[in-house]
Order: structure tokens, then C-alpha cells, then sequence
């Protein structure tokens, strides 16, 4: 077994000791190793791709050869097979293992507890110095059953500024999605998210359209950020927080075959949509159900 406290630090000053790492998270702290990720991303520029199947893990190879990823993440209800050690860094996100599954790879295993309120606080108030406490606190009430929802949110408002200004368009039923979520859960490819979404697609009031437009114009900064040498706030035509906003959480989650993929697709929906091909009443389950088979 791994003990958390160790690999924290093995995290923090980028010295991981183990090539692959199972997350065994309690119900709601599958966000601490989302947190690690985004730590090793930003503080020292790991590249990293997200998968669906065992099958998609980088292969075991007698010769030292490394994924073009720097980490490999896959997210999981329950790990039902054996995950070999492989060249390249991997990480399993899942609340349960198989029995026989736990014991032969025990010593790649680290147990991620129930995230405590003071914890969740905490993070609050790190991401955004500037609440008050009645502030951190409504926004703990409200979001510590979702602590994704929570960093969306908590980033609304660290790109305003004003706490005030943006808190009527956060206080909606948590349960419920708007457009920019359902948005920010395509481009970040939040699955999760996505099911919830589409689980509760009649009850959202999403303009068709309004996606599809939004969708277009998001995907094409991916591919002008993501797939581009050097890429500026400029060349991209969007402010400087914008680009720094797109490139710290919308990149990477895709493949370069895939985004061209999805831009291809939404631009050809745009245009059966407006030759009367393509039924608006339809788009919105359609769009998503795209995104979830790739």
C-alpha cells in the first residue's frame, strides 16, 4: 500500500516512485488525484490524456519506450483486472477493486479517504483569497456534494473578480445544467458530467443553436492553442485571460485526430441544420451522444 502523505510530497516536487498508481477513492474524492494531475500539468508540464478501457492503457514493452503522454488517467467505477507496470506513468481512478485484484497489486495502491468539510474549505479559500467567510461558506453548502461543479464554479468567479457579481447566475439547483455546463463538460470531456446531463437533458433549458455555436467557437481555440507551436492571446483572437483560462483547462483532453474529428462534425451539423437536414429538437441529445462514443 502506498501511503498518501508520501506520495503527496513524491507529487508536489515531481519524484513519483511508481510508475502506476490505483486511487482507491471514497465516494467524492476521485477530485484529489484530478487535483494531483492538474498540479504535475501546471507546475511542471505534464502532458496527459484521459481514457476510457483498460484496453486504451499505454503497453508493457521489454525495450524503454514511453507514451507520447506524459500520464495516462483512467476513471472507473470498479478495476475488475490485473493493470501490469508499464514504462509510462498511469493512474486508476476508482472506488472499487476486485478482491483478487486488490492483493496482487496492493503495493500500487493508495486509498483516498472521505474529503472532510474543513478540506473542502480549505480549497475554497485557496482558489479564491478574496472571500469572505459567509461567501466560502454558501458556496461549500451548495457545492460540496459536486467538487467539479465546485472548481467550475469557484473558476466563474476567480475570472470575474466579484464574488457579488457572479453569485445570482451560481445559485441555481446543483442538480439542474445550463449551456456553459454542458459545454465545459464537452470540452474538458467530463463524461460524468455528460450522462448527468443528458440524464436530465428535458429539464434543461439549452438553446440548440446557442451549443452549437458556442461548441464550434470553443473547439476551434482548442485546435488554435492545443495544436499550435506558438501559440499568443493574439494569434488566437482572444483576451489574455481567455487564453490562459483555455490552455490551462480545456487542452489536452483530446487527441489531435480527435479534435479535428469533433470540429469537423459540429461544423457539418451546423450546416444540416441550416438546410432543414437536421432537426433542432434533436440537437442537444445528438451533439452528446456524439462526444460520449469517441
Amino acid at each position: 500500500m502506498i501511503e498518501l502523505d508520501v506520495l503527496k510530497k513524491e507529487i508536489e516536487n515531481n519524484c513519483i516512485s511508481h510508475n502506476l498508481i490505483i486511487f482507491k477513492c471514497a465516494k467524492g474524492s476521485e477530485f484529489i488525484p484530478h487535483q494531483y494531475a492538474m498540479h504535475l500539468r501546471d507546475s511542471y508540464n505534464y502532458t496527459i490524456q484521459h481514457v476510457d478501457d483498460v484496453s486504451e492503457l499505454p503497453k508493457a514493452s521489454l525495450f524503454d519506450v514511453v507514451d507520447c503522454f506524459d500520464l495516462t488517467i483512467l476513471t472507473l467505477d470498479k478495476l475488475e483486472v490485473p493493470i501490469s507496470e508499464t514504462n509510462n506513468k498511469v493512474w486508476i481512478v476508482c472506488n472499487k477493486i476486485d478482491t483478487k485484484i486488490k492483493k496482487q497489486c496492493d503495493d500500487t495502491i493508495v486509498e483516498i479517504p472521505k474529503l472532510e468539510a474543513w478540506q473542502i474549505k480549505d480549497f475554497i479559500n485557496s482558489y479564491c483569497e478574496n472571500l469572505t467567510e459567509n461567501q466560502s461558506n454558501e458556496l461549500y453548502e451548495m457545492y460540496k456534494n459536486n467538487l467539479f461543479r465546485l472548481e467550475n464554479e469557484l473558476f466563474k468567479v476567480n475570472i470575474i473578480g466579484d464574488y457579488e457579481k457572479v453569485k445570482s447566475q451560481l445559485y441555481t439547483d446543483v442538480s439542474n445544467y445550463n449551456i456553459f455546463d454542458i459545454t465545459n463538460a464537452i470540452i474538458r470531456r467530463n463524461r460524468v458530467s455528460l450522462c448527468n446531463a443528458y440524464h436530465d437533458i428535458d429539464c434543461i433549458d439549452v438553446e440548440p443553436f446557442g451549443l452549437l455555436t458556442l461548441l464550434i467557437s470553443n473547439f476551434r481555440h482548442v485546435i488554435d492553442i492545443q495544436l499550435a507551436r506558438n501559440a499568443t492571446d493574439e494569434s488566437v483572437g482572444v483576451s489574455s485571460k481567455q487564453f490562459w483560462a483555455i490552455k490551462n483547462y480545456s487542452c489536452g483532453h483530446y487527441s489531435k485526430e480527435e479534435l479535428v474529428y469533433i470540429y469537423k462534425l459540429l461544423t457539418s451539423i451546423d450546416y444540416r441544420v441550416k438546410s432543414g437536414e437536421l432537426d433542432t429538437s434533436i440537437l442537444v441529445k445528438y451533439i452528446i451522444c456524439k462526444i460520449l462514443t469517441l
